[in-house]
């Protein structure tokens, strides 16, 4: 789990660095800051979300015996 986290949490550094660098550059006030802020953790939820459903998943279907309760 705490892989997943931190292959997520590193792709998007790259993502809010370069917001980041984009609205100074720009010079886009802080709400447009916040708005890109809350996209990329929105992004970055959705993303550690699936892939841990997905582990899980796999975990659950190459579990030993699970076949022979069902």
């Amino acid at each position: 789990m705490y892989n997943i986290i931190l292959q997520c949490l590193t792709k998007n550094l790259e993502g809010f660095a370069k917001n980041i660098s984009d609205t100074l550059a720009t010079k886009k006030d802080a709400s447009d800051l916040a708005i890109g802020v809350k996209k990329g953790t929105d992004e970055m939820g959705r993303n550690i979300m699936t892939m841990l459903m997905e582990t899980m998943d796999k975990v659950i279907r190459n579990e030993p015996g699970r076949s022979d309760r069902y």
